[in-house]
């Protein structure tokens, strides 16, 4: 169970930052605010003097030199202040993204996908901008709000208390006012609405800009993407709602704190009716229209400073949910394993509450292939993603060399797993380094060895730099091309059990062949788990396995299958139809 109402300072201590520079700097950033008070109480004796005309002209323009100085001196002390919880700010951010990377390495794979994948990017990204924001200028302005209020009614109650306390009333009203507007919000859900739907927006521009190829084949990008103009409209709705509730208090507030010198003046006028020649009364009143206003921006900056912090609670809370995420527990065993056969008893897998895989039991032998086929959805990519734990089994046991898997140091496990995926994602660096990162340490000679039995290196040679090409800035690899580097990255790694996932899904006929002629050269005496849609790549498996609905359904080799009157048999007759069928001319029209 995740926790709840973790604070930022929490966050603090776990990263083990240490508070000296923000202590320091909200320290000076206080003596900056204070000091700020002093060139309004010079004017304030300035303009007295001048009034009275009880002090010489010398006085008067030392008064001025003072406050000048005076603005100097704030000055440097907030810049000083400001750039020590700044530095306190980028090094507790970069602890936290440190804290946070590190954690996540410890995750199943599987975390990496679907919503979690945008929430990760959400906590790394734009989270932490807020996050930094709160310590490097949203407590730095409450401290110098707080200190100058504080600083200013010293001065007030010192001077009258009744016009203090006439000022006050006008502030609490205006804060009343906002208070009660925010209270409503939050008890309406306005804020957890505010962030499902920005959700919501995300997640549909994401869809929107990956379907875009098919708006602009097609022209059809009203009816094929009203998700996203539905969270569009969602959120306009939404925030014209929540503008039309929080104007009038808003405005009534912002109206009120503006204006306390309004509030003072009724009083300050009947006072002088009645002391006219009284020159302490002057003053005092005086004073007050002078000092009073001065309180409306730090009253201000505690506004807003309340409003950034309903939002950073939030932010708050998706960190922790991201560094309380379970880690994937690992396993002592350190032993040379006997064999590399795999084995599922009764293994079951949910996601969330659909299950995927129901009684799964086999044995892949080390030496063989085994090929899993069956339609879309039937649990084959699941079955794949199980072995190297990307997902923990609900249920049943997963051995590798007659060892549990959840035994295993997961380090370990995936030293002996190679993975080639339908989809691969190459990084955006050399040619040389996506397929060097298969094994640590090795040498450019064996690099370019796997990279021809991959069958890649003549098209990696046909590029202008050739192995040092950088992928992703300009130079771009087809679907079949980035297979076979990630078939290269395998080889080079020659792990013992490899997991093919469609791994000529992006291959045209002479890629296929390409691949298939790298293939046969990387599945040699390994264990070798194949996940097909094309039935002809695994006519030579030792085994198949045929799944539907989560169930092994069918089992046994391709003409054994062939001969019953099976799911394999009739989809191999579908294959079949679908690899013979073409276009034929009649008439003038095309038919198949």
């Amino acid at each position: 169970m995740k926790d709840k109402k973790k604070s930022i300072d929490e966050l603090v201590r776990l990263c083990g930052t240490k508070k000296g520079s923000l202590i320091a700097g909200n320290i000076l950033i206080a003596m900056g605010a204070m000091l700020n008070i002093l060139p309004v109480l010079l004017s304030y004796k300035i303009i007295v003097s001048l009034i009275t005309k009880k002090e010489a002209r010398e006085n008067l323009i030392s008064y001025a030199v003072y406050g000048i100085l005076a603005v100097f001196a704030a000055y440097l002390f907030t810049y000083i202040g400001s750039i020590l919880c700044h530095t306190f700010s980028y090094r507790f951010i970069a602890n936290l993204k440190k804290k946070i990377v590190s954690h996540i390495a410890t995750l199943p794979l599987g975390y990496f996908t679907g919503e979690h994948k945008a929430k990760l990017k959400q906590v790394l990204s734009s989270d932490m901008n807020q996050i930094e924001g709160y310590y490097a200028h949203q407590l730095p302005s409450l401290v110098s709000a707080l200190f100058l209020i504080l600083s200013l009614l010293f001065f007030m109650f010192r001077m009258n208390v009744v016009f203090t306390l006439i000022t006050l009333t006008a502030i609490a009203v205006g804060l009343m006012i906002q208070v009660s507007i925010m209270v409503k919000i939050v008890k309406s859900g306005g804020l957890e609405e505010n962030f499902k739907i920005l959700d919501r927006i995300n997640s549909a521009t994401n869809e929107y800009v990956k379907g875009m190829p098919e708006v602009k084949i097609f022209g059809n990008s009203t009816s094929s993407f009203q998700n996203y103009e539905n969270a569009v409209n969602q959120y306009r709705q939404f925030t014209e709602t929540m503008a039309a509730r929080i104007r009038p208090g808003f405005v009534a507030f912002r109206v009120v704190i503006l204006s306390v010198a309004t509030f003072l003046v009724p009083a300050g006028i009947l006072l002088l009716t009645k002391k006219p020649n009284d020159m302490a009364t002057m003053r005092t009143v005086l004073f007050f229209w002078i000092v009073a206003p001065a309180m409306s921006v730090p009253f201000l900056k505690l506004r807003d400073f309340a409003e950034g912090m309903n939002l950073l609670e939030d932010v708050v809370q998706r960190v922790w949910d991201v560094l309380v995420e379970k880690e994937l527990a690992e396993g002592k065993y350190t032993e040379k394993l006997k064999n590399y056969d795999i084995l599922f008893e009764k293994v079951c897998f949910s996601y969330e509450k659909e299950q995927v895989l129901k009684d799964i039991s086999f044995i892949a032998k080390q030496g063989e292939l085994t090929a899993l086929v069956g339609a879309s959805g039937a649990g084959k990519s699941t079955i794949g993603a199980l072995i190297p734990r990307f997902y923990e089994p609900t249920d049943g046991v997963i051995k590798l060399g007659g060892v549990n898997i959840q035994e295993m140091p997961s380090n370990a496990l995936m030293e002996n797993i190679s993975f080639v995926f339908q989809d691969n994602d190459l990084l955006s660096d050399t040619i040389f380094q996506n397929i060097a990162m298969g094994k640590k340490g090795c040498r450019r000679e064996e690099v370019i060895e796997a990279a021809k039995k991959a069958r890649c290196h003549d098209f990696i040679m046909k590029l202008e730099k050739g192995y040092e090409t950088i992928l992703g800035k300009g130079n771009t690899l087809s679907g079949g091309e980035k297979q076979r580097i990630a078939v290269a990255r395998a080889m080079l790694k020659d792990a013992p059990v490899l997991i093919l996932d469609e791994a000529t899904s992006y291959a045209d006929s002479k890629n296929e062949c390409l691949m298939q002629e790298a293939l046969a050269e990387l599945v040699k005496d390994k264990t070798v788990i194949m996940i097909a849609h094309r039935l002809g790549t695994i006519k030579n498996a030792q085994q198949i396995l045929v799944l539907s609905e989560g169930q092994i359904v069918e089992r046994g080799t391709h003409e054994s299958l062939m001969k019953e009157e099976g799911v394999y048999r009739k989809m191999f007759s579908i294959f079949d139809e679908v690899r013979s069928w073409k276009m034929k001319r009649e008439g003038g029209l095309y038919h198949a």
